[in-house]
């Protein structure tokens, strides 16, 4: 139990905030100024926490009880001028109750509550109690309670009550003894995963819980929508990166893909299909062959990002194929005989090149270069809707080998949604909140993309999989342009509408090189 008297005016209670995270339950009282506060901790499992003397003690906000961790109820009871904040406790380990002060002058007093989750920070191991045995048979939660009573005193009503200058004290001398029981017992490991610093609590106290986005209501499709495919990296017996804290990337990745999807079903021109909805393994050369068969125009694969070495690397970044590895997997599709299977125009016109191994190996190149151009403007958008809601780590979108982008056909990108490796995204990585709104910015950067692009334009690599079925090809021929040609010379030599030239070649602008293959309808 402890007490803190202040000789201040009275402060007013400006919020009260609960949210928990893998290791605790953490109970937040945003004050206007320094108060006197006391806790009582009573054998039912029950924390009370006594606000004195606040100026408006008869509005204060109740406090919200967060959608996990370990506390099951809460109360507010008005006492005089003070306010007795009830908080009920099930599977918690021993609370912990400390005063945060500003920092930088532009923030709040906060009165904090931590609830260690049971089975964690709360269990004594058998290091820790071999190390009890060699500190006099002492464990350093006892050693902690002697500290306490020393610089601690009880009052009137029967609670143990601090001055700021023993308080202060009190810190220094807790830390000391910490750090001594530490080394002389060697479990510096277990200390510092067990007893966070003020420093460590300080950076807790900053990951706010994130605020939810608008809710998804999906929508009805319109006859023939424009499929995303959404990938959530990992799966199964493949965990990926993993936090200290134990955060795994394939839950995190999964949970945004399904609230992406979400977002993606509310716009009826869109649909969104998962290469995975579960927790299993999927191969990456499945990937994107499972978005191929589902027709889809564009694939989206969600990651986590991780570094060894450097912790404090955080931030969103958005990665491409790089030309390398796209040389390298065209070359495959070519020699593999497989290029009559992808997805469109280019798929159908190699499937009737009767065997010409330049032809195809010039539209496979063409349809990778027109691929990985509107991924890159697609990356482009997400990566300013992200921006403007965290972090992000790398301001363009990155060129990479990965083997789940390698689809010529199909524009792919992979969206690292942050660090698990840096303690703070971490923890935001695990907020459900977080996750949504993470999804939420991707989906405003594809509407905004496609706002910019329109769809009808973007299709016209898949119409021609689907009109006419079996004359699709034979309803067009291709002309490789030559030098000095353009746009509209074309269009004028076989008689058909610049506009039409765009929309069969998925053409952003009339601009065209020498040795391009167009398509060109047969009159």
């Amino acid at each position: 139990m402890s007490l803190c008297w202040l000789n201040v005016e009275a402060a007013a209670l400006k919020s009260v905030r609960a949210f928990a995270n893998q290791d605790k339950t953490r109970v937040v009282f945003d004050l206007s100024g320094e108060i006197r506060w006391a806790q009582a901790r009573q054998k039912d499992g029950r924390l009370i926490v006594r606000l004195k003397d606040l100026s408006n003690y008869k509005t204060v906000p109740s406090m919200p009880k967060p959608a996990s961790g370990c506390l099951a109820g809460a109360s507010s009871v008005l006492d005089g001028r003070d306010v007795r904040y009830i908080l009920q406790s099930q599977r918690c380990g021993t609370p912990k109750v400390f005063m945060l002060t500003p920092r930088d002058g532009n923030r709040d007093h906060r009165l904090v509550v931590d609830f260690p989750h049971a089975g964690g920070n709360n269990v004594q191991t058998a290091s820790s109690s071999s190390a009890a045995a060699s500190s006099g048979g002492k464990s350093l939660k006892q050693l902690e309670s002697e500290l306490f009573a020393k610089y601690s005193s009880v009052g009137s009503d029967g609670l143990r009550s601090m001055s700021p200058k023993q308080a202060r004290e009190y810190d220094a001398a807790l830390a000391k003894l910490r750090q001594d029981y530490a080394k002389k017992n060697s479990v510096q490991t277990r200390t510092k995963s067990t007893f966070v610093t003020n420093t460590e609590e300080r950076e807790t106290e900053e990951v706010k819980d994130t605020v939810a986005p608008p809710k998804a209501v999906e929508v009805k499709a319109v006859a023939r929508p424009f499929i995303i495919a959404i990938d959530p990296g990992h799966g199964g017996k493949d965990p990926g990166a993993k936090g200290k804290r134990g955060v795994r990337e394939k839950d995190v990745t999964l949970a945004i893909a399904k609230s992406l999807a979400g977002y993606i079903n509310t716009d009826k021109r869109l649909r969104a299909v998962l290469t995975r909805s579960s927790d299993r393994y999927v191969d990456l050369d499945t990937r994107s062959i499972i978005a191929r068969n589902k027709k889809a125009a564009l694939l989206i694969s969600i990651h986590c990002n991780s570094t060894p070495s450097a912790t404090s690397a955080r931030g969103t970044e958005v990665l491409l194929l790089s030309s390398n590895r796209a040389q390298r997997e065209n070359s495959k599709v070519t020699r593999t005989g497989s290029s009559g299977k992808l997805i469109g125009g280019a798929g159908k016109v190699l499937s009737n090149s009767k065997g010409n191994p330049y032809l195809e190996e010039m539209v496979v190149d063409m349809s990778s270069q027109n691929s990985r151009a509107e991924g890159y403007d697609l990356a482009a958008e997400i990566l300013k809707s992200i921006g403007s809601f965290t972090k992000v780590h790398k301001k363009k979108p990155v060129y990479a080998s990965l083997a789940v982008l390698k689809a010529p056909d199909i524009p792919s990108l992979l969206i690292e949604t942050g660090f698990l490796s840096n303690r703070y995204e971490e923890i935001q990585l695990n907020q459900p909140n977080y996750q949504k709104q993470m999804a939420y910015r991707i989906f405003l950067g594809i509407r905004s993309y496609y706002e910019k692009n329109p769809l009808n334009d973007l299709k016209s690599r898949i119409d021609s999989d689907s009109r006419g079925k079996n004359n699709a090809v034979a309803s067009t021929t291709t002309h490789t342009v030559q030098k000095g040609e353009y746009l509209s010379k074309i269009a004028a030599r076989y008689n058909v509408s610049v506009a039409e030239l765009r929309r069969l070649n998925s053409l952003k602008s009339d601009t065209v090189h020498a040795g391009q293959i167009l398509k060109v309808p047969k009159k």
